[in-house]
Protein backbone atom coordinates (compact mmCIF):
# COMPACT_ATOMS: atom_id res chain seq x y z
CA UNK A 1 0.00 0.00 0.00
CA UNK A 2 1.21 3.13 -1.26
CA UNK A 3 -1.56 5.54 0.24
CA UNK A 4 -3.57 6.39 2.73
CA UNK A 5 -6.52 5.72 0.53
CA UNK A 6 -5.11 2.44 -0.64
CA UNK A 7 -4.71 1.08 3.47
CA UNK A 8 -7.94 2.58 4.18
CA UNK A 9 -9.62 0.84 1.65
CA UNK A 10 -7.73 -2.56 2.97
CA UNK A 11 -8.80 -2.03 6.69
CA UNK A 12 -12.52 -1.17 5.39
CA UNK A 13 -13.09 -4.56 3.06
CA UNK A 14 -10.95 -6.49 5.52
CA UNK A 15 -13.60 -5.65 8.45
CA UNK A 16 -16.36 -6.29 6.07
CA UNK A 17 -15.00 -9.44 5.06
CA UNK A 18 -14.82 -10.71 8.83
CA UNK A 19 -17.77 -8.98 9.64
CA UNK A 20 -19.49 -10.41 6.62
CA UNK A 21 -18.10 -14.42 8.16
CA UNK A 22 -19.59 -13.72 11.35
CA UNK A 23 -23.01 -12.84 9.88
CA UNK A 24 -22.78 -15.89 7.58
CA UNK A 25 -21.75 -18.09 10.06
CA UNK A 26 -23.89 -17.25 13.02
CA UNK A 27 -27.28 -16.47 10.54
CA UNK A 28 -26.99 -18.43 8.09
CA UNK A 29 -25.04 -21.31 8.55
CA UNK A 30 -27.90 -23.93 8.45
CA UNK A 31 -29.62 -22.48 5.13
CA UNK A 32 -25.88 -22.84 3.16
CA UNK A 33 -25.97 -25.53 0.21
CA UNK A 34 -23.90 -28.39 2.37
CA UNK A 35 -24.52 -30.59 -0.78
CA UNK A 36 -22.01 -28.20 -2.86
CA UNK A 37 -19.66 -27.03 0.13
CA UNK A 38 -19.19 -30.31 1.11
CA UNK A 39 -17.61 -31.34 -2.15
CA UNK A 40 -15.28 -28.90 -1.44
CA UNK A 41 -11.83 -29.74 0.86
CA UNK A 42 -11.93 -26.06 2.14
CA UNK A 43 -15.42 -25.81 3.26
CA UNK A 44 -15.98 -29.54 4.00
CA UNK A 45 -14.17 -29.34 7.18
CA UNK A 46 -15.57 -25.83 8.70
CA UNK A 47 -17.15 -26.04 11.85
CA UNK A 48 -19.27 -23.30 12.63
CA UNK A 49 -17.93 -22.08 16.05
CA UNK A 50 -14.50 -22.13 14.78
CA UNK A 51 -15.31 -19.72 11.53
CA UNK A 52 -17.38 -18.11 14.27
CA UNK A 53 -14.32 -17.79 16.29
CA UNK A 54 -11.63 -17.23 13.69
CA UNK A 55 -13.80 -14.10 12.31
CA UNK A 56 -14.10 -12.10 15.82
CA UNK A 57 -10.31 -13.27 16.58
CA UNK A 58 -9.36 -11.66 13.50
CA UNK A 59 -11.73 -8.47 14.01
CA UNK A 60 -10.46 -7.92 17.74
CA UNK A 61 -6.89 -6.91 16.32
CA UNK A 62 -7.92 -5.34 13.09
CA UNK A 63 -8.88 -2.51 14.03
CA UNK A 64 -5.03 -2.02 15.65
CA UNK A 65 -3.41 -2.94 12.78
CA UNK A 66 -5.00 -1.15 10.91
CA UNK A 67 -3.70 2.09 13.16
CA UNK A 68 -0.03 0.45 12.13
CA UNK A 69 -0.61 0.05 8.58
CA UNK A 70 -1.98 3.53 8.05
CA UNK A 71 0.66 5.37 10.46
CA UNK A 72 3.23 3.38 8.38
CA UNK A 73 2.16 4.74 4.65
CA UNK A 74 1.48 8.04 6.08
CA UNK A 75 5.20 7.90 7.58
CA UNK A 76 6.75 6.90 4.23
CA UNK A 77 5.02 9.62 2.26
CA UNK A 78 5.76 12.10 4.75
CA UNK A 79 9.61 11.08 5.35
CA UNK A 80 9.80 10.84 0.79
CA UNK A 81 8.24 14.33 0.45
CA UNK A 82 10.12 16.01 3.36
CA UNK A 83 13.31 14.19 2.05
CA UNK A 84 13.02 15.74 -1.30
CA UNK A 85 12.19 19.17 -0.37
CA UNK A 86 15.38 18.64 1.40
CA UNK A 87 17.51 17.39 -1.31
CA UNK A 88 16.30 20.10 -3.52
CA UNK A 89 17.60 23.03 -1.06
CA UNK A 90 20.77 20.35 -0.36
CA UNK A 91 21.33 20.33 -4.31
CA UNK A 92 21.92 24.34 -3.75
CA UNK A 93 24.59 24.50 -1.01
CA UNK A 94 28.46 24.95 -1.72
CA UNK A 95 30.40 25.25 1.24
CA UNK A 96 31.17 21.27 2.56
CA UNK A 97 30.42 21.93 5.70
CA UNK A 98 26.59 22.87 4.60
CA UNK A 99 26.13 20.14 1.97
CA UNK A 100 27.67 17.64 4.75
CA UNK A 101 25.41 19.18 7.62
CA UNK A 102 22.28 18.83 4.65
CA UNK A 103 23.59 15.14 4.06
CA UNK A 104 23.35 14.17 7.82
CA UNK A 105 20.06 15.76 8.29
CA UNK A 106 18.70 13.31 4.97
CA UNK A 107 19.77 10.51 7.06
CA UNK A 108 18.08 11.53 10.11
CA UNK A 109 15.09 12.30 8.00
CA UNK A 110 14.96 8.98 5.84
CA UNK A 111 16.08 6.61 9.19
CA UNK A 112 16.07 8.64 12.15
CA UNK A 113 13.34 9.85 14.97
CA UNK A 114 9.68 9.94 13.12
CA UNK A 115 8.81 12.67 16.18
CA UNK A 116 11.99 14.93 14.79
CA UNK A 117 10.89 14.87 11.28
CA UNK A 118 7.16 16.34 12.61
CA UNK A 119 9.17 18.65 14.77
CA UNK A 120 9.74 21.35 12.49
CA UNK A 121 5.83 21.76 11.67
CA UNK A 122 5.03 22.19 15.16
CA UNK A 123 5.34 25.81 15.17
CA UNK A 124 2.39 26.27 12.28
CA UNK A 125 0.32 23.16 13.59
CA UNK A 126 0.88 22.37 16.88
CA UNK A 127 -2.61 20.77 17.31
CA UNK A 128 -2.28 18.67 14.21
CA UNK A 129 1.40 17.67 15.06
CA UNK A 130 -0.11 16.73 18.94
CA UNK A 131 -3.03 14.50 16.97
CA UNK A 132 -0.45 13.08 14.70
CA UNK A 133 2.09 12.00 17.58
CA UNK A 134 -0.92 10.44 19.07
CA UNK A 135 -1.04 8.18 16.52
CA UNK A 136 2.66 7.64 16.34
CA UNK A 137 2.63 6.83 20.11
CA UNK A 138 -0.39 4.21 19.30
CA UNK A 139 0.60 2.84 16.71
CA UNK A 140 4.45 2.22 18.40
CA UNK A 141 2.91 1.17 21.51
CA UNK A 142 0.67 -1.71 19.32
CA UNK A 143 3.78 -2.51 17.19
CA UNK A 144 6.28 -3.30 20.49
CA UNK A 145 3.72 -5.73 21.89
CA UNK A 146 1.73 -3.55 23.84
CA UNK A 147 4.08 -3.46 26.65
CA UNK A 148 4.44 -0.49 29.10
CA UNK A 149 1.43 2.38 29.99
CA UNK A 150 -1.20 2.25 26.94
CA UNK A 151 -1.78 5.55 25.48
CA UNK A 152 -4.53 7.06 24.11
CA UNK A 153 -6.91 4.83 22.69
CA UNK A 154 -6.58 6.14 18.34
CA UNK A 155 -9.46 4.14 16.01
CA UNK A 156 -8.57 3.79 12.47
CA UNK A 157 -10.77 6.38 11.62
CA UNK A 158 -9.14 8.66 13.81
CA UNK A 159 -5.76 7.97 12.73
CA UNK A 160 -6.80 8.46 9.04
CA UNK A 161 -8.53 11.64 9.33
CA UNK A 162 -5.39 13.41 11.09
CA UNK A 163 -3.08 11.75 9.02
CA UNK A 164 -4.80 12.85 6.32
CA UNK A 165 -4.81 16.41 7.06
CA UNK A 166 -1.17 16.46 7.60
CA UNK A 167 -0.99 15.23 4.44
CA UNK A 168 -2.96 18.02 3.15
CA UNK A 169 -0.93 20.32 4.54
CA UNK A 170 2.33 19.21 3.22
CA UNK A 171 1.58 17.76 -0.09
CA UNK A 172 0.68 19.52 -3.30
CA UNK A 173 -1.85 16.78 -4.26
CA UNK A 174 -2.20 13.83 -2.41
CA UNK A 175 -0.60 10.78 -4.23
CA UNK A 176 -2.50 8.53 -5.73
CA UNK A 177 -2.62 4.91 -6.02
CA UNK A 178 -0.50 3.45 -9.21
Amino acid sequence: MTTLEEAWRWYECTARQFQLMQRLSHLYWTELPWNLLERDDRFRSLERERLMDEAQFGLSHLEDLAVVVLFSVFESLVRRHILAEVREEADMLSHRALKLAAQQMMEQIAEGSFFRVLQPFKDAHSDLIEEVNQVRRYRNWVAHGRGGVEPENVTPRLAYERLQRFLHIILPEPPTAS
